[in-house]
């Protein structure tokens, strides 16, 4: 296997700087993302919509069996003080 040959040290830091230009555009080099702003311009395809309704449904299934679950644990919870009460009578 032969080695690749190097390229003088100039030509690799202009390449650099392209590259960081090029991909950040507008933006200084660490500066914070901008949050809460929606980045995308145009309509949503048919995809997205298809996945980000499927998210929101997922989620609210969750909340719902979370929600079942705080409200079992609550009964029980009185439940339990209940009969306690009662066995220390």
């Amino acid at each position: 296997m032969r080695a690749r040959p190097r390229r003088p040290l100039e030509t690799r830091r202009i390449d650099a700087d392209e590259r960081s230009a090029a991909s950040r555009p507008g933006r200084a080099r660490g500066a914070p993302p901008s949050l809460g702003a929606p980045r995308a311009v145009g309509q949503p395809s048919a995809g997205l919509e298809r996945a980000a309704t499927w998210e929101r449904t997922y989620v609210m299934r969750d909340f719902r069996k979370l929600g079942i679950v705080v409200a079992l644990m609550l009964v029980l919870l009185g439940l339990s003080g209940i009969a306690v009460g009662t066995l220390l009578r």
